[in-house]
């Protein structure tokens, strides 16, 4: 048996290895397919590194849940009210991009609530046997979901950032729905934010359950914490008293002043929805800022020496980054955005095919470019 580490192209990993995987020599495919999904979750580990688990640690305290699978291995699932679709495909969008899931998108579904019926979105990731140490943590014998007594260990702010975009409500603190926990439970969740955050929380009872809400004087560090991690239509919570950004907003105004209103680490939202920008003032733009580029470059992985490959990018100056993040937001969240640090810029990079063919070409097909 060997085992065998992928790595992008250059040699060297962006994420560190992104899977390993026990195989036997003699039957390895003449490729490696980034996302190998026809294995078994038994023979699919780690390692896993501390970005991932935070999302996964995050989301497990949040609406996150873990299934343990027959055949070996643990998954898990996701789901989102229609409301938060852009944190959601942003969610799916991280694990795809680092192979812990397939490239399907969130599905749309219906379930029911009492006598209401809410559309939500759902998908999960490929199961992993290096999971099961944190589906012990996080789950007894009987399958119910509790809060690890080491949590502490595992609340980073990104898992922190996420937990709150998944379960968290900005009043003048920040309500946190800890329903499905006891109370002894939610006090732990408490003391691990005062004493790892220095953020001061308190319990407030509904009925027979239990939610956490983070004081107001805390309001200020919470925000310095986890803002770095938020998503757009979240980081209104912050700024309510700005003027929410409509699709008239953009199409009535320059790129200069688009930037004064929304800034750097301004987004907004309508209603808690997500930003609904009008088509043709992504297209407007992509015609002055985006570059459509077929890049030749030396690869030692072709035989002929060379390869090809498409780009679609949008490069800005580094204060106009909250503007590049609604744009990717527009775009269902897929790819990346890269920092230029000797142009003092950050770049919005899409070079899968798929995600090209099925998202970006779609769009200027149907609001075309001058």
């Amino acid at each position: 048996m060997h085992l065998i580490s992928l790595h992008d192209r250059a040699g060297s990993s962006l994420f560190g290895p992104k899977f390993l995987y026990m195989k036997a020599l003699s039957s390895l495919k003449a490729t490696l397919a980034f996302i190998l999904p026809n294995f078994k979750p038994n023979t699919r580990i780690g390692p896993h590194n501390e970005e991932v688990l935070s999302v996964i640690v995050g989301s497990l305290l949040g609406d996150g849940h873990a299934e343990r699978l027959q055949n070996g291995g643990v998954r898990i699932r996701f789901r989102q009210q229609v409301k938060h679709k852009e944190y959601i495909f942003w969610l799916h969008g991280f694990l795809y991009e680092r192979g812990y899931c397939t490239k399907n998108l969130p599905v749309l579904f219906e379930q029911k609530y009492g006598d209401k019926i809410y559309q939500a979105y759902r998908f999960g990731t490929l199961g992993f046997s290096s999971w099961m140490w944190l589906y012990k943590l996080f789950y007894t014998n009987n399958k119910v979901k509790v809060i690890p007594k080491n949590i502490y260990e595992f609340l980073t702010p990104l898992a922190l950032a996420v937990w709150i975009m998944e379960d968290g409500t900005w009043k003048p603190g920040v309500r946190i729905a800890t329903n499905c926990f006891t109370k002894e439970e939610v006090e732990l969740l408490s003391l691990v934010l005062d004493s790892k955050f220095n953020l001061k929380s308190s319990l407030h009872k509904n009925n027979s359950n239990y939610s956490l809400l983070i004081s107001e004087d805390s309001r200020d560090l919470l925000i310095s914490i986890v803002r770095p991690y938020l998503l757009p239509s979240y980081l209104q919570n912050l700024y309510p008293d700005t003027k929410p950004l409509t699709s008239s907003n953009i199409m009535n105004s320059t790129r200069k002043n688009l930037i004064r209103k929304v800034g750097v680490s301004r987004y907004h939202t309508i209603s808690g929805s997500p930003v609904k920008i009008e088509p043709w003032s992504i297209t407007g733009f992509a015609d002055a800022e985006s570059s459509f580029k077929v890049v030749i470059f030396q690869s030692k992985t072709v035989k002929l020496g060379w390869s090809v490959r498409c780009e679609f990018t949008i490069e800005l100056h580094r204060k106009d980054l909250g503007l590049l993040n609604l744009i990717q937001s527009f775009f269902y969240g897929v790819r990346r955005i890269v920092e230029n640090q000797g142009r003092n810029s950050f770049i919005y990079i899409i070079t899968k095919p798929t995600d090209l063919n099925n998202i970006i070409i779609p769009h200027f097909n149907k609001y075309p470019l001058l």
